[in-house]
């Protein structure tokens, strides 16, 4: 599976043990980590992304930087709320990914793009519709 034969498909077809990924489980929050070599992870979070949850999001954030992965998709899309502390997260991210050289985008939602104007984020994330829109502006559709 490459980058091109996701665009269009509106969501992220992943088996993690085909493709490097794993599923981290929480009670409000389901998260899937996609790996497509160290070109590309996409994380598909379904749920929510609170306090309590956020820190599985970091985990998962974590994972793409410890495996050298250079573009990670957050697709947000299926989140039906997102709190200050996984905002925080995906701020954090950000940051570093901009200081090591790496690319970083998200899926939304109109609730999740709320949350992101804000708290400031809207901007400093580049933020898509879609998960072919997000794949394009990282230069790879």
């Amino acid at each position: 599976m490459t980058a091109n034969s996701l665009v269009g498909t509106g969501f992220a077809p992943c088996c993690p043990a085909r493709h490097g990924g794993t599923d981290l489980v929480s009670a409000s929050l389901f998260i899937r980590h996609c790996a497509l070599g160290t070109d590309l992870a996409i994380l598909t979070a379904v749920g929510e992304v609170d306090l309590a949850t956020a820190p599985l999001l970091r985990t998962a954030l974590l994972r793409c930087e410890r495996d050298g992965t250079t573009r990670v998709i957050i697709d947000l899309s299926e989140v039906g709320f997102l709190a200050a502390a996984g905002a925080e997260v995906l701020r954090a991210t950000a940051t570093l990914a901009d200081v090591e050289g790496r690319e970083v985008a998200v899926v939304t939602t109109a609730q999740v793009d709320h949350v992101l104007e804000l708290t400031g984020l809207a901007g400093v994330i580049p933020a898509s519709t879609s998960l072919a829109e997000a794949v394009a502006k990282l230069g790879l559709g």
